[in-house]
């Protein structure tokens, strides 16, 4: 019994998703950029975009995704310019999509993904083709900017 109460506690909490850091010059806290996760709302059919990994300017990958934490919900960084490698997922289909971000000092950032829908793809149904993730400063965030990107295939 102990065995399988210790192996429970370690799955728990290998799935817990702590936030990342990237401080090499030591900066307070409030000095780093903070980019956090957009949740859409139960219910919602929408991708959520987390960070699988993230590097800086030298294409030196400075924060990382494990397979027992997964992906980051939010994560600190130093000001700077950063390419970001996130998971827009909604449960039955995900993506990896890639963006070129710059960060500024005491700034927040929200992260979140936008689709690319093909219009009567098939039978008239409109198809996922795509996902984007887009960054932009939480001040500037309302998730009436989440738009849709729909195209029709001639």
């Amino acid at each position: 019994m102990r065995a399988i109460s210790f192996l429970f506690a370690v799955l728990i909490s290998g799935c817990a998703s702590v936030p990342s850091s990237y401080n090499p010059d030591d900066l307070q806290y409030q000095d780093l950029a903070h980019v956090k996760q957009y949740k859409p709302s139960w219910g919602e059919a929408q991708h959520r975009a987390t960070i699988a990994a993230v590097y800086d300017d030298s294409k030196t990958m400075v924060i990382d995704s494990s397979f027992w934490a997964g992906e980051h919900a939010s994560v600190s960084l130093v000001p700077g310019t950063y390419f970001f490698l996130f998971k827009c997922d909604n449960g039955s289909t995900y993506s990896f999509p890639r963006a070129k971000v710059e960060l500024e000092e005491s700034t927040e950032y929200t992260m979140f993904c936008e689709r690319i829908i093909e219009e009567d793809a098939f039978l008239g149904i409109d198809q996922i083709r795509g996902v984007m993730a887009r960054v932009v400063k939480s001040s500037e965030f309302s998730p009436e900017i989440i738009k849709h990107k729909y195209f029709k295939k001639d």
